[in-house]
């Protein structure tokens, strides 16, 4: 008997953290409304890109890119990348 609680124990603490890890993904990816960004993109501590926008930045999922789009284009960035962003 204490066997099994001890095992419906775990496989519940396991369920938790999982959803707990799921619901900090959906707060950090989903974005009410557009920021100003600033997003510039390093290569060996040198600026090699900069980009001034209102916007949604996104997350690339399975990477470590962002993506968001300007107009018509959609601009793709991934290494070393500083995102600055603001509401008004």
């Amino acid at each position: 008997m204490r066997a099994w609680r001890t095992l419906l124990l775990f496989i519940f603490a396991i369920t938790l953290a999982g959803c707990a890890r799921e619901c900090e993904g959906c707060r950090r990816s989903v974005q009410t409304g557009e920021r100003n960004y600033i997003v510039t993109q390093y290569s060996g501590g040198v600026v090699v890109n900069q980009y001034r926008f209102k916007g949604i930045v996104n997350d690339a999922e399975d990477s470590d890119g962002y993506y968001w789009s300007i107009g018509d284009t959609l601009y793709e960035v991934s290494g070393d990348v500083l995102i600055q962003s603001w509401s008004r």
